[in-house]
């Protein structure tokens, strides 16, 4: 069975986002439907689920399993015992079981055996200074509790990354909590939400945003004068999910690769470029959208090489993940030949990801799986595709952090949440460091 790591997914429902943001997402994504919904109608939830169900047999053959998508964001359990995200971890498909049944076909050939929840800040990219009840959205810090709570229940297969968007009041100390106390392992920043990433960006109007990106790399320098690296994930391409007063293509001008250059190399930075290019494989040569999309996604793509290529050597600093490009895509097939050949290439750390729950709307989690496993060639190739990059990612030298097993010990100590974390006999890739710890099992690095 094939194991692997799914380096890039969110745990997110329609109550993790504000009714205002939920509009402008849809509205992204079903331009017909935009015109019918408004932050008012939003909130009457049998109104939008009727919307969305109408439009599914319109839009079916794209969109394959869009209502089950929709019953899993809109579910009352979500988090819970036998809630979605259990089926996820589990059974590996982002669905409410009843569809999970429903859905699966086949034997199961491949095993998700971590996930990395993306969290992602759709208040603060609502341009919500205060949440209040009427915004119909979680506040954030229960989201964060949230997430941490999964990785309690399941301390070997959640690994929550917190979502540092530099203009929220407070950020740098909420992510330091969340990295200290609240076990998680990484960072999420999301340029597409209207910033830049390097500090010294001559184009910064905001003078939080930049003292709080100098906070941010201040102290990803700092942990690792204390030995723990911690790793960040960026979105790296086209965004169909930014703030509300951004359009799409708006986004090229805080996601080019070039920003993050200068930071890379000056804080000696372990990132994760998110979905690795692919609309450069867009097929329709006739339509002028899909031409700038081709320019943008090669151009990423090649900066994200030049940067392994340079800074790969000895140590692992620069990753990039294949996330949200399902195999019902136009450009799927050419999309995974190119990350077999670029494979060839040992410092072209590529890694497994999903984007879920996005993909969700056309493909099944294993179907996805299967797609990349079919398409990349060499055991070494996929070994390192579905598990060996990304344990390399999340873990410097194989180093399981003490602040994490910490949290998970002190966790399960206080009220026996989820399984006993000292126990890894089930743990494929995890083994006991001799010291009290935790380390990967060195067959997967």
């Amino acid at each position: 069975m094939r194991k692997a790591i799914d380096i890039h997914c969110h745990f997110n429902k329609f109550d993790t986002m504000p009714d205002r943001y939920t509009v402008h997402l849809i509205g992204n994504q079903f331009p017909f439907a935009e015109k019918h919904l408004t932050e008012t109608c939003i909130k009457n939830k049998s109104l939008v689920n009727h919307i969305l169900f109408k439009s599914v047999p319109v839009i079916s053959k794209k969109f394959k399993y869009l209502d089950r998508l929709i019953n899993s964001l809109r579910v009352g359990n979500f988090w819970g015992k036998d809630g979605v995200l259990h089926t996820l971890v589990s059974h590996g498909e982002y669905m409410i079981r009843r569809d999970y049944m429903a859905a699966k076909h086949g034997s199961k050939r491949h095993d998700v055996v971590a996930y990395t929840p993306l969290m992602m800040d759709f208040i603060t990219a609502g341009n919500i200074e205060e949440l209040r009840r009427e915004h119909g959205a979680m506040p954030f810090l229960l989201q964060v509790y949230e997430h941490a709570v999964m990785s309690r229940y399941y301390p070997w297969q959640v690994f929550p990354f917190f979502h540092f968007h530099p203009e929220r009041e407070g950020v740098v100390s909420l992510m330091k909590q969340a990295v200290e106390e609240q076990g998680f392992v990484g960072i999420k920043i999301y340029p597409a939400m209207g910033f830049y990433p390097d500090p010294a960006d001559p184009r910064h109007t905001d003078e939080k945003v930049r003292k709080n990106l100098v906070a941010l790399y201040g102290y990803i320098r700092e942990m690792a004068g204390k030995g723990i690296i911690l790793p960040i994930t960026t979105h790296a391409q086209y965004s169909a999910t930014q703030a509300v007063d951004l359009e799409m293509h708006e986004t090229r001008e805080f996601t080019d690769i070039a920003n993050w250059k200068r930071v890379v190399r000056d804080y000696d930075l372990k990132i994760n470029f998110g979905h690795y290019g692919g609309m450069d494989f867009l097929r329709d040569p006739n339509d002028p959208k899909h031409e700038r999309a081709r320019e943008f996604s090669l151009a990423c793509r090649e900066h994200i090489q030049g940067l392994m290529r340079e800074l790969n050597n000895g140590k692992k600093r620069v990753f990039a993940d294949c996330s949200a490009h399902s195999p019902m895509d136009d450009n799927s097939e050419a999309y995974i030949r190119q990350v077999d050949l670029d494979l060839r290439d040992e410092k072209l750390l590529l890694m497994y990801g999903t984007d879920l729950p996005v993909v969700t709307v056309n493909t099944l989690n294993n179907d996805y799986i299967r797609a990349y496993d079919s398409g990349i060639t060499g055991e070494k190739a996929k070994d390192r595709f579905f598990m060996s990059n990304a344990l390399a990612f999340l873990f410097e030298d194989g180093k399981i952090p003490r602040l994490r097993t910490d949290f998970l010990k002190q966790a399960y100590g206080g009220n026996g949440v989820g399984p006993d974390p000292a126990d890894v006999s089930k743990v494929s890739w995890v083994k006991p460091d001799g010291q009290g710890g935790f380390r990967v099992d060195p067959k997967y690095l």
